[in-house]
């Protein structure tokens, strides 16, 4: 949580962050499936209970909201499709913070919009082929939010009147950043809202 609020301090627009679900039905902010590289426990998060995960500084997705309180716009990617569920409840309840869905499982984004959540569509290279028109017609089928890709994804015919806004991931350079909105990215996802300041609409990833 530490770290979202030194982005929120840098000015970053919005925060990313990714969700999984403990053995007693907690969503938690984490990225892996298991706890090993948190330095202080071990094993996967789906066998432990919120109360081990949370003193080795794991937050629940609840903690991150009642952090942010409505300073920036949270991004939340589904790790684990059992955590939409309660991830859903949580997200009902929220009144301050624009939040939306992210995942790479089209059927998930498709729920989750039949539920009446925005999300944002993600690709990426390393997932097999994706094409202009793959991106075109999962837009314009799931009707996301934003398609969030890596900069080798963004294709010219993605941008211009009537196309989903292209978020991408995960950009450090200034120069290429700058380079990028001025091809018509919408955003940029980041490591680093510092780095970027004054580049357009940032997210971070914490």
């Amino acid at each position: 949580i530490e770290s979202i609020g030194i982005a929120i301090d840098a000015g970053a627009d919005g925060v990313e962050i990714d969700i999984r679900l403990t053995a007693d039905g907690e969503v938690v902010l984490l990225h892996d499936a298991t706890l090993d590289r948190t330095g202080q426990g071990h094993g996967p998060v789906a066998e432990a209970r919120f109360e081990d995960v949370n003193r080795v500084g794991v937050p629940s997705l609840s903690q991150v909201l009642e952090f942010i309180d409505g300073r920036c716009a949270l991004n939340v990617e589904i790790k684990a499709p059992e955590s939409w569920t309660r991830a859903r409840e949580i997200a009902r309840g929220e009144k301050k913070t624009d939040i939306w869905f992210s995942s790479f499982n089209m059927g998930l984004m498709e729920t989750v919009v039949r539920e009446g959540f925005p999300v944002g569509l993600l690709f990426s290279a390393r997932r097999g082929t994706v094409s202009p028109a793959m991106l075109l017609d999962a837009a314009r089928r799931i009707k996301p939010r934003a398609l969030h890709l890596p900069p080798e994804l963004f294709f010219p015919e993605l941008t211009g009147d009537g196309c989903v806004p292209v978020f991408i991931w995960t950009i450090n350079d200034p120069a290429e950043a700058e380079l990028l909105i001025d091809r018509g990215a919408a955003a940029i996802f980041t490591d680093d809202p510092a780095l970027l300041d004054n580049t357009g609409t940032v997210y971070y990833f914490p």
